[in-house]
């Protein structure tokens, strides 16, 4: 991945903005990650005010919806209204269902929603695979212009889902293995 690739991550949760952290640290050491916990201090470090004027730009936006003070769906047209960031990316992160709530943050300008699944491996996959399709096509959805996008370049318009196998084969690394028998000897099976 280039050496610019920024991802602002809005999340106010301790536990998602480590489990985030660490999906991206297994995406690239060279992927600089900044994190607010609030929609106003994202629009702040978007526009660049106060102390935040050096900050570069970022190349993704994950948003979580449920945040204290602004919520995420609350800040998605600002954001959208801001020259800057007409074409970034915008991956929104939410535990409501997908079925009731993706059309609205589609409608409000999110690029693509995903659902935070209670599956703690499926999610981190999910998570590195957002990073890893968001980045890797230089920040531009499919649809929206940017002067950077080359002639005919095709970029997913959805980011895949992960099958739910995929949960037992990939670990995030410190992750104890766990056999089928221990797994059901803890719900009491």
């Amino acid at each position: 991945m280039d050496e610019s690739q920024t991802i602002l991550l809005v999340e106010d949760n301790p536990a998602d903005v480590y489990l985030i952290r660490r999906a991206v640290e297994e995406c690239g050491r060279d992927i600089q990650l900044f994190v607010v916990p609030d929609g106003g201090e994202a629009l702040g470090f978007l526009r660049k005010e106060g102390p935040i004027t050096h900050v570069p730009s970022p190349t993704l936006i994950l948003l979580d919806l449920s945040l204290p003070k602004v919520p995420g769906d609350r800040i998605l047209p600002d954001i959208r209204q801001l020259p800057a960031y007409q074409a970034t990316p915008i991956v929104v992160l939410s535990a409501a269902p997908k079925e009731t709530e993706e059309g609205r943050c589609l409608h409000l300008g999110a690029t693509a929603y995903v659902q935070k699944s209670s599956n703690f491996y499926v999610y981190f996959d999910s998570l590195k695979e957002i990073v890893r399709t968001w980045l890797r096509h230089g920040g531009t959805a499919e649809g929206v212009s940017s002067p950077e996008r080359r002639e005919g370049e095709r970029v997913p318009q959805r980011i895949p889902r992960i099958p739910a196998a995929h949960s037992t084969t990939t670990r995030p690394p410190g992750a104890p293995r766990k056999g089928k028998a221990v797994l059901s000897a803890k719900r009491g099976h």
